[in-house]
């Protein structure tokens, strides 16, 4: 059963010491005090403001990934870039709609961003998407040229990558937690992708609290706007890496993380929730009837199956304002600061308190906004 093997291969996430620091800052979890390691951050950048030279770097070295051999050798993965989606994939029920959701996506963009740097020579740092600019216009972003960006999609047709650099590339794992060969796909959506409008962003920053503002930012609407603006693979969501575009997306998602979390220095520390997601979906999506996508499951075109609550990412309450709710759950083992999150080897095991300051810690960067990297 592959979610028993996820809680294998995931080590539980284990708990270690369990008082929260006073200050991620100031002192280690043994709590002597830590010396400043991160005095030059590296920068950011939003992909529209990297020249042609810096963007035909990055994408080399993705594709240096895709021609690389794995290296952890688990089922269905072929090349490096493959090893890269797996902790994604085995993963999806401790990552998503829990409180590890947020850390470990800043731990896996960090992954990513060191495996193209020590396995592939890329001199940058990972450039996130300022999809700001892209709202209700995404056929015609700068980031899917074809010449000098990810390729691009059709608008409201699920199809294959047509044009770019990664038109020819074999994806080995996903769908779901299947592991079949399959061409990256895409179906554009420009309705999906206005729960990303400074509206919605500043609806969720009105929550005081990571209880609050992380479910916002994942299932309110910021999160999902570009998973289903783009579709395709990228509506996957377990299985979403394989997309190349899955990594400037959340690395945008990062910034907004970090952009709640600098306002106040106790959110450096904020963290609880779940440790495993209870919804059921997970398992839907991995066992979908006949020639059935995940496309048709998040459009509600799957008779028999449940439809998703508010009309999907595709509905047009998307035209309207936010409506999240905070959950007021009540767990009784939340996620801890101690807490350890592994990828399985790409780099090592770290702690979720590692990872909760972008430059403390085993982090050290800082985000350029577009207006200022121009």
């Amino acid at each position: 059963m592959i979610i028993t093997s996820a809680l294998v291969y995931f080590l539980a996430f284990s708990q270690g010491l369990a008082t929260p620091l006073a200050n991620p800052q100031e002192a280690d979890l043994a709590g002597r005090p830590s010396k400043p390691k991160c005095s030059k951050p590296a920068k950011r950048l939003p992909w529209q403001a990297l020249s042609r030279k810096e963007k035909k770097a990055y994408i080399d070295a993705e594709l240096c990934l895709m021609r690389k051999p794995s290296k952890l050798n688990l089922p269905g993965a072929i090349t490096r870039f493959d090893d890269l989606i797996k902790p994604h994939q085995i993963m999806a029920r401790e990552t998503h709609q829990t409180g590890y959701f947020l850390p470990f996506h800043r731990y896996l963009m960090h992954t990513h961003e060191t495996v193209l740097r020590t396995e592939c020579g890329y001199k940058g740092h990972q450039p996130y998407w300022a999809e700001e600019l892209d709202i209700d216009n995404i056929q015609n972003s700068d980031v899917l040229d074809s010449v000098t960006g990810f390729g691009g999609g059709v608008l409201d047709t699920l199809a294959c990558v047509p044009n770019g650099p990664f038109k020819n590339y074999k994806l080995h794992t996903g769908p779901g937690q299947k592991n079949t060969e399959n061409c990256i796909e895409r179906r554009l959506s420009n309705i999906a992708t206005l729960t990303a409008r400074q509206e919605y962003i500043d609806y969720c920053y009105q929550f005081n609290t990571f209880e609050d503002a992380w479910p916002c930012l994942e299932d309110g609407g910021p999160h999902n706007a570009w998973h289903a603006g783009v579709g395709g693979v990228m509506l996957d969501p377990i299985s979403s890496p394989g997309d190349p575009l899955f990594y400037l997306h959340h690395t945008w998602l990062d910034k907004v993380w970090w952009d709640w979390q600098k306002q106040k220095p106790e959110r450096l520390r904020d963290i609880t929730g779940r440790k495993v997601s209870i919804n059921p979906f997970f398992d839907l999506l991995s066992n979908l009837p006949g020639n059935s996508t995940i496309t048709d499951f998040f459009m509600g075109n799957i008779p028999g199956l449940p439809s998703i609550p508010g009309g999907g990412p595709f509905s047009e309450n998307n035209r309207g304002p936010p409506t999240f709710q905070p959950r007021n759950e009540t767990i009784a083992d939340p996620v801890k600061l101690t807490d350890t999150l592994t990828v399985f080897g790409l780099i090592p095991n770290t702690t979720v308190s590692q990872v909760m300051n972008i430059k403390d810690g085993i982090l050290c960067y800082e985000y350029v906004d577009y207006e200022d990297a121009i």
